[in-house]
């Protein structure tokens, strides 16, 4: 893989080939204008009168989102099939992306037509896009307490569970809570934090209202995740400084060192993103017992010192014990919402969580000051709070959400607190002990809500109460695609009588599972789309949550939260499953032939005892599929919990693309993350992907070579072999004999083709437009087509392969960064030059704490797809050297 000599004749020619060379080989990063999403449409449209019912709208055809704004273009509901949709692209001058022409019948040609990203729901799977969900109310600190109340009530919670958990947030090294570096935060607070956004956004909650703590930096930290993750977020730096009702240990020192610390992170927040299109800062006092009048006044003013308002977020009316100690402690005010009322904290950018116990007099001053009710059905439940009378809340003009209130509430999922709506506003029907204590006239029954209404709640209404009610929480012409696409799976449509299943094998019936259904939703075929929506709030969960975007941009998801592989088959003489289904979740779509191909069935060729499952061997069967990056991660951690070797037979059936390899899958814990690159190529067609694994490590065999114990390079090309450094920093282990297998050091693993390589060397030479003699620079040209380094690694080989990347990266260049797999690369940060390579993911100028993805370095606006992860504890570097 050497080329030891070039030789130009002229500029122009060769500027021509080198763009020839870039397109052909997939070099040139794509932008695509819209995404056009297919399928089936579900939401709640918005309702034209106070006295209207939320009922839910089914569509069918495709609607079009911006690229560059994240909205909703507009939509096509006329399109019912293939046909309508060849259609429906060539009206607009559109092509999907990456499809070929061969036999297409279009008078348009390819080069005329524009690209675009096609997005499918899948009928057969009951699949359909529902907008995402608003968790108006949130703690976010307080995610590890989740499922902890005791016997307690709500004050003795706080001081029992809450305030301890939040007090670990901050750094003993500031106690006066002056520090603003997110990464100061303690790392169990950072691990915290990463989880439960991407936690929440596994349940499909695509905008979140968070309370933070006390800390500065923790609170930062919180937003700096949120950005990078990609969910759209409120928050909040908790204010409290009454020292008589606050821990000793967790308590601001005064209303002024509060007030300025708000500050700080307000201004962090508009830092990181200036023009508030995903993060925005709230003002968040806790509630006000833990606060002083000097406190609520001064955090009324800050509100209202912005323009706009920033919007304000606190707990109101919770318990009756807590509106007795409000009242003892404020005797000035006329009721709890008083409190707030004279601090200027009730405003129409204000949400207020629970109000379970407001007056008539509470609540009509709340509707006319314009705010929000966030309702937290779950933990008014887990902790004994009431039952809020969210129909009379309704009946009377309030805008009412709903909150998680984690971990108060014992679950992050929204979908779990609107049926939980559902079932509070059951209970209070019949309760008339408890409509007499509120002066709540409604007739009995009447207070049920239904499961639509409670789903506009959880979206539309979400989004009034955050204040984005003509933005987000539903799919109108205009607004921003927060969605997810949802899958029920496939109806059960076994033949099979459980009663034909061989007695004593210890086998579940094939009856129950052969149909692949998602979660807890079992569809038999005679449901009503209605009813299957029914099914999927009272039994539904993340398992069906598929894909979740925001602001047009698809998220990342953690495998170990999302990939659930489902077991569809029961049957065989050894007692082993005979088929299984590794795909859950993601589009990971590759494009050959004019097709997009979507997931990957993996079959069980030979049964394998339960004692050796090494003897078990898989491989793909369903035709015209390829494996997907979920896919094959998906049975990879289905294989690797069982602890054993696994052989994976990779069957590859594009057509014109058929390639057999084989990976010998060891299962293994506590080890860090890294990525398996594999390719699958044939003639003309290359289809790179990228693989992403959590706790697992990898060996990787030759079909034809099965004792080799080496890794090998799927590509059947050249590769520079790895160096092992004699430092600290061990490379990754390849034998399975060895007994124990050492923990990886992060490293960054890189990818391009030398035609790209080629490419960007000639390009130059091109621009210029003059003759060139022929040359040979052999330290430029042998640059490998895929090069591993560790992050830290110092060994002769490692700097050898930094300087020749260097070569390729020496001039002023810009990174296009991510928060993770497939999510999009939004943020820029530039390389000087000279200067170490660093890469300052995301507007604020930091790497958030490992995981910072990096991807497409470009030259002279060429890109030269160089790609891979980075995972450094503080991403300060690349460590690739001085360029």
């Amino acid at each position: 893989m050497f080329l030891n000599s070039f030789r130009f004749s002229w500029g122009l020619p060769v500027l021509w080939l080198c763009l020839a060379a870039l397109n052909a080989c997939g070099a040139v990063a794509m932008e695509y204008p819209y995404t056009v999403y297919r399928g089936t449409f579900i939401h709640l449209p918005r309702l034209n009168s106070s006295s209207a019912k939320p009922e839910l709208a089914r569509n069918q055809g495709a609607l079009w989102v911006s690229s560059e704004d994240g909205r909703i273009k507009g939509y096509d509901w006329n399109v019912v099939d293939d046909a309508s949709f060849q259609t429906f692209m060539s009206s607009h001058g559109w092509t999907a992306a990456a499809a070929s022409t061969n036999g297409n019948s279009d008078s348009q040609t390819r080069a005329e037509a524009i690209e675009v990203q096609v997005v499918e729901s899948n009928d057969e799977r009951n699949e359909f896009f529902f907008p995402g969900f608003i968790d108006t109310h949130i703690h976010a600190p307080q995610f590890p307490n989740i499922g902890l109340f005791g016997s307690t009530g709500l004050l003795d919670w706080l001081d029992e569970y809450t305030y301890p958990t939040e007090a670990s947030f901050g750094s003993k090294s500031d106690p006066k809570n002056q520090d603003t570096d997110p990464k100061d935060t303690p790392p169990d607070g950072l691990r915290v934090y990463d989880h439960v956004v991407a936690r929440t956004l596994a349940h499909g909650t695509t905008c979140a209202s968070y309370f933070a703590t006390i800390h500065v930096a923790a609170t930062n930290a919180l937003a700096a995740l949120c950005h990078s993750h990609g969910q759209r977020a409120f928050i909040g730096r908790v204010c409290m400084d009454n020292h008589d009702q606050c821990p000793s240990y967790y308590v601001d020192e005064s209303a002024d060192s509060g007030l300025n610390a708000t500050k700080s992170t307000i201004d962090y927040i508009q830092t990181l993103d200036p023009k508030g299109s995903l993060i925005n800062p709230i003002i968040t006092p806790r509630f006000a017992i833990s606060c002083s009048n000097d406190s609520l006044d001064g955090l009324g003013q800050l509100a209202a010192s912005y323009n706009p308002p920033l919007h304000i977020q606190t707990h109101i009316s919770e318990t009756t014990s807590e509106i007795d100690l409000v009242l003892e402690l404020f005797p000035e005010a006329a009721s709890y919402a008083d409190v707030y009322d004279k601090a200027r904290l009730l405003t129409n950018r204000t949400i207020l969580a629970h109000g379970v116990h407001l007056t008539h007099d509470e609540r009509t001053l709340i509707r006319e000051r314009g705010s929000k009710i966030s309702h937290c059905p779950a933990s008014n439940s887990a902790l004994g709070s009431g039952l809020a009378p969210v129909r009379l809340m309704l009946d009377e003009g309030l805008t009412v959400g709903l909150g998680t209130d984690v971990s108060g509430g014992y679950s992050p999922s929204i979908l779990e607190a609107a049926r939980q709506a559902c079932l509070v506003s059951r209970l209070l029907g019949y309760s008339a002990e408890y409509q007499e204590m509120t002066g709540n006239k409604t007739s009995t029954g009447l207070e049920k809500l239904s499961v639509d209404e409670s789903l506009y709640l959880a979206t539309r209404g979400g989004a009034a109460v955050v204040d984005m009610a003509d933005d987000i929480g539903g799919f109108d012409e205009g607004m921003i695609w927060d969605a997810q696409l949802v899958e029920l799976g496939a109806v059960n449509n076994s033949t099979t009588s459980p009663l034909d299943v061989a007695p004593g094998n210890g086998v579940t019936s094939g009856a129950l599972l052969n149909s692949g259904p998602v979660g807890n939703v079992d569809l038999f075929g005679d449901e009503t789309w209605q009813e299957q929506i029914q099914k999927w709030m009272w039994s539904g969960d993340d398992r069906n949550v598929k894909n979740v975007w925001v602001q047009g941009k698809v998220k990342s998801k953690m495998a170990r939260l999302f990939i659930r592989p489902n077991i569809i088959t029961a049957e065989g003489p050894q007692g082993i499953v005979s088929r299984m289904e590794a795909i859950k979740i993601g589009d990971g779509r590759l494009a050959s032939q004019g097709r997009i191909w979507g997931s990957t069935a993996i079959e069980l060729n030979s049964l394998g005892s339960l004692t050796d499952p090494s003897t078990a061997s898989y491989s793909n069967r369903s035709e015209q599929r390829v494996y997907t990056p979920r896919s094959l991660e998906g049975w990879i951690e289905w294989a690797s919990d069982r602890g054993a070797e696994h052989r994976l037979t990779l069957v590859d059936t594009i057509p014109n693309v058929a390639k057999t390899e084989s990976i010998l899958i060891t299962g293994l814990l506590n080890t860090n993350n890294y990525d398996l690159c594999m390719a699958v190529a044939s003639g003309h067609a290359r289809h790179f992907l990228g693989l992403r694994l959590i706790g697992l490590n990898l060996e990787l065999h030759h079909e034809a070579d099965n004792a080799h114990k080496a890794e090998i390079d799927l590509y059947k090309r050249r590769q520079i072999p790895r160096q092992t450094s004699q430092s600290s920093s061990s490379s990754i282990t390849t034998s399975p004999d060895s007994p124990a297998f050492q923990q990886p050091k992060p490293f960054i693993k890189m990818q391009f083709s030398l035609a790209t390589v080629t490419t960007l060397l000639l390009l130059p030479l091109g621009i210029l437009a003059t003759p060139t003699p022929m040359a040979d620079v052999p330290d430029v040209v042998s640059v490998p087509e895929e090069v591993e380094l560790e992050a830290r690694d110092t060994s002769p080989g490692a700097i050898f392969k930094r300087n020749v990347l260097c070569k390729i990266v020496g001039s002023e260049t810009t990174v296009h960064c991510r928060s993770g797999p497939g999510t999009g690369y939004a943020s820029i940060a530039t390389v000087t030059k000279g200067h170490s390579y660093s890469f300052a993911c995301y507007s604020s100028g930091t790497c958030v704490f490992g995981n910072c993805t990096w991807d497409r370095i470009f030259w002279d606006g060429k890109s030269c797809y160089v790609s891979g992860y980075y995972t450094d504890s503080r991403c300060t570097t690349a460590a690739l050297g001085k360029c």
